[in-house]
């Protein structure tokens, strides 16, 4: 009886099995269909997102601090030309514009630097774009240290004892210290040294411009009397010498009174030797209150000569 309860079974089994495995072929084709018109899509949107991050690493590069003028010339460039020129400008355009920035900025740190900055920055030049970017992430600053070693000796070397100071230290401290030394501390120090200066001259001169006291120290001259007179005598116009010409005057009087002398041929010799004695005294006198006096006996002694000679000749004629 159960085999004959299983027949039915069979049977129906048998009928439905063409028609299932009919169905699975158009259920697959669909499946298949679905899934091709989906991938485009997927596709498409992978490439936006691309573009999008070109133009993002575009921005980065544009904003950068180590981006010279020509990098960020090309970059704007590359983004006003659509997604072919980003995707160019991030292959190649960037480096070829960085290369040339650089040599650029080299020739400004040439232009700046000392002695062996310059000569590294030629040699870079004239090398290859790696030896040019070596030279600006490593040689120009050794360079540059140099220099500056350089540079503190030739300081020193003119310096006062606080700057010499001051540089030995710096010189046997860091790179920084050096820097430091050159950008304030050699002014501080020559501020110290000019500062020292004026003190030893101030105790050397004894703060008011004389020679520390040297000069009141020195015993002072004891005063001479007799000079002090000489001195006060000629202030007054040579008022000691003023008898002389009082005495030519009575010596011209005596000779007008005497009628003796005149009858003789030297009486004119005598008046001439008062008239010069009388100027004597008067060039040594000079500005003398008793040269007025000395004046008047010498014009009374010639007119007395001269009345003495017209007597004689007179007296010659009558004989």
């Amino acid at each position: 009886m159960k085999k004959l309860a299983r027949i039915p079974v069979l049977i129906a089994t048998a009928a439905l099995a063409p028609a299932v495995l009919l169905a699975a072929p158009e259920a697959i084709a669909a499946d298949a269909n679905t899934t091709a018109v989906t991938a485009p899509d997927a596709e498409t949107k992978s490439t936006k997102q691309k573009e999008d991050d070109d133009r993002v690493e575009v921005f980065r590069i544009l904003g950068a601090k180590d981006s010279g003028r020509g990098v960020k010339e090309a970059a704007r460039a590359a983004l006003d030309g659509g997604p072919e020129a980003i995707r160019q400008f991030l292959e190649k355009g960037q480096f070829t514009a960085r290369q040339e920035d650089n040599r650029v900025r080299v020739a400004q740190i040439i232009h700046t630097g000392g002695p062996g900055v310059r000569e590294a920055g030629r040699k870079a030049l004239n090398g290859t774009a790696q030896d040019i970017q070596e030279f600006l992430d490593k040689g120009q600053h050794e360079a540059r240290i140099t220099d500056n070693r350089v540079r503190v000796g030739q300081i020193m070397s003119t310096g006062g004892p606080h700057v010499r100071e001051a540089g030995k230290k710096a010189l046997l401290g860091t790179p920084q210290d050096v820097e430091k030394f050159l950008a304030t501390g050699q002014y501080e120090a020559r501020k110290l040294d000019e500062a020292t200066k004026d003190d030893s001259k101030d105790q050397t001169t004894g703060g008011n411009g004389s020679t520390g006291g040297r000069d009141s120290e020195k015993p002072q001259p004891k005063p001479d009397p007799a000079k002090d007179k000489e001195t006060a005598a000629n202030a007054n116009g040579g008022s000691t010498t003023g008898a002389k010409p009082n005495t030519t005057g009575d010596a011209g009087s005596r000779a007008a009174g005497s009628t003796g002398e005149g009858s003789r041929p030297g009486g004119k010799d005598t008046a001439s030797t008062q008239v010069t004695a009388a100027e004597g005294d008067l060039a040594t006198t000079g500005t003398s209150p008793a040269i007025p006096w000395a004046i008047g006996g010498t014009v009374v002694a010639l007119a007395a000569g001269a009345g003495l000679l017209l007597a004689a000749r007179r007296r010659s004629a009558q004989n």
